[in-house]
Formats: C-alpha cells, sequence, structure tokens
C-alpha cells in the first residue's frame, strides 16, 4: 500500500514539474513580431527551415535554395550596431576559387533593373556569397528576388570568370 502511494506521490510532482516546464516554455515568447511572421511567411513559401529565437537579431531562416545553402539572418554592423539584413548563399559543391567582390557587383548591375538597397560580397574561400542592407528587410518580393540574384550569381560566377572580368558581350548575356 505504501509503495502505491508512493508511485502516486511521484506521479503527481512529475505531472507538476512537467506542466511547470511546458507553461514557462509555451509563455517564454508567446507570438512572433511581424517581422518574424513575415520571414516565417517567406521561410514556409519556399520549403525553408524558420528558426524563431528570444529576439529578431538571433532569428533566422535556412535550407535549401535552388541547390545552394542559404541563410536569412540579421546581423549587427561592425561599427555601429546597426541591425542588417543579410542573406548567404554558399555553394553545395567545391567552389572555383575566391569571387572578386566588383565582378560580383558589375553581374548585379548588369542582372537587375534598379539599384540595391544593400551590398553584394563574397567569404574568402569563395563558395559564399552575401547580400547585406541595413535594417531587417520584410519586403517579402524584395527578399525572394536577392535570393534569386545570389542563386544565379552563384551559377554563373565561375563561366564569368572562364570569359575574363571585362563585361564583353558574352558576359552581359550571362548576366541576363
Amino acid at each position: 500500500m505504501e509503495s502505491i502511494i508512493a508511485i502516486g506521490v511521484l506521479a503527481a510532482i512529475a505531472g507538476i514539474i512537467g506542466y511547470t516546464v511546458w507553461i514557462a516554455s509555451n509563455s517564454f515568447r508567446p507570438q512572433l513580431t511581424a517581422e518574424e511572421e513575415t520571414w516565417q511567411r517567406l521561410a514556409r513559401s519556399h520549403q525553408l527551415h524558420f528558426v524563431p529565437s528570444t529576439n529578431m537579431a538571433d532569428t533566422f531562416v535556412t535550407g535549401t535554395y535552388q541547390g545552394h545553402s542559404l541563410t536569412l539572418r540579421t546581423i549587427e554592423h561592425e561599427t555601429t550596431g546597426q541591425l542588417q539584413t543579410r542573406i548567404s548563399l554558399s555553394r553545395q559543391q567545391a567552389g572555383a576559387g575566391p569571387v572578386d567582390p566588383q565582378v560580383l557587383n558589375d553581374l548585379a548591375r548588369l542582372s537587375v533593373s534598379s539599384p540595391l538597397k544593400g551590398r553584394l560580397g563574397a567569404e574568402a574561400n569563395g563558395g559564399t556569397i552575401f547580400y547585406e542592407q541595413f535594417g531587417v528587410e520584410t519586403d517579402i518580393t524584395h527578399l525572394e528576388r536577392m535570393f534569386k540574384l545570389l542563386a544565379d550569381l552563384l551559377t554563373i560566377y565561375p563561366q564569368v570568370v572562364e570569359l575574363g572580368e571585362k563585361p564583353s558581350p558574352p558576359y552581359r548575356k550571362l548576366a541576363r
């Protein structure tokens, strides 16, 4: 009889602890911000993973986009501390060596009809290119355009390098 009471008491304690943990985890962050909801919709529409956090600075979207590894997140600007939106796209296969950011920007200017809100860049290994702009971007159309632009640039960059870095007619044709 005492063992049945002990089991009942332990079950009740475990239930109370479980309920407390459940309440704490569900009340920790009751709802997403408007920016996070936008990123969540964007992630769903492209079968990407939305990872919320305790604040927008730690929230991100990740997954595979057109065969490349994509990450959308915010970062703090090195000198101002202001939040920036950063989209990174990485080759899933070995890259073609270092990427020249000037060539990326030339290609982007030839590829898009309006000026970019931010800047393009490349990480040292050449396998990752990125787009950064100040503020938290919530315009889904703009974010999708940047996803596509980065994917196109990452795909055609090795072909452009083979042709040379001058904006020759074949270079312009690839950019289009």
